[in-house]
């Protein structure tokens, strides 16, 4: 498995100290994150996971391949922590070339969600409620300190289409995810989520089951 490989490499200990700076639960042999829903925990020689939405094997590879570029790019320093448009983060157009799809995607399938709906499926996949300006609703989905990314819902109205937009946490650039991570990010993100109101609320799908097809 690459993560136990990168954790085997870097050392457990440097590991356990490393990731307490990042937001990781640390606690004797055992390294816990919840990312997205999925609790991942690293014991020295193996690694347990335990999926909110069961049996989405694609999703455990993808997600332990995140957690893997984090772990490598320990230790960070994280001093500020804003979120920003694609275009602000480095490699930000080739980002942005992919995120129309996923956010079309978000726009389309919640279209029937009530806004009294959505605080339980996001507290369920490790995500929190946020302010925004003038969108719907808008949450945020931290992985580490650092690396998280912001979903804001517009319900459309008076002919106006409904409508959605990512924005991403600045700390990620301290890592050393490449731009296909962060869009492997963002479409986890957007596919959970929508898994979620399908399996809590029954949604149907309207374009296509997944990102992933």
């Amino acid at each position: 498995m690459e993560l136990l490989n990168t954790v085997h490499r870097v050392g457990f200990k440097t590991v356990l100290h490393y990731v307490k700076d990042i937001g990781w639960s640390v606690r004797d042999s055992l390294v816990e994150v919840n990312a997205l829903g999925m609790l991942v925990s690293i014991f020295p020689t193996n690694i347990v996971v335990n999926d909110v939405l069961n049996g989405r094997v694609k999703d455990k590879e993808l997600i332990l391949h995140i957690l893997n570029s984090i772990v490598s790019s320990l230790p960070v320093s994280i001093t500020l922590e804003d979120y920003v448009d694609a275009l602000k983060l480095p490699g930000g157009l080739s980002i942005k070339r992919y995120e129309g799809r996923i956010v079309n995607f978000i726009a389309n399938e919640l279209i029937d969600v009530k806004v009294e709906q959505v605080n339980p499926v996001v507290n369920s996949l490790n995500g929190f409620m946020v302010k925004h300006p003038n969108a719907t609703w808008a949450c945020c989905f931290p992985i580490a300190r650092g690396v998280s990314v912001q979903i804001a819902y517009w319900h459309g109205e008076n002919g106006i289409p409904p409508g959605s937009s990512i924005t991403y946490n600045t700390g990620i650039a301290k890592y050393g995810l490449s731009q296909s991570d962060i869009v492997l990010l963002a479409e986890l993100t957007a596919d959970r989520l929508v898994a979620m109101f399908r399996v809590r609320y029954g949604l149907k799908p309207k374009m296509y089951s997944s990102l992933y097809l």
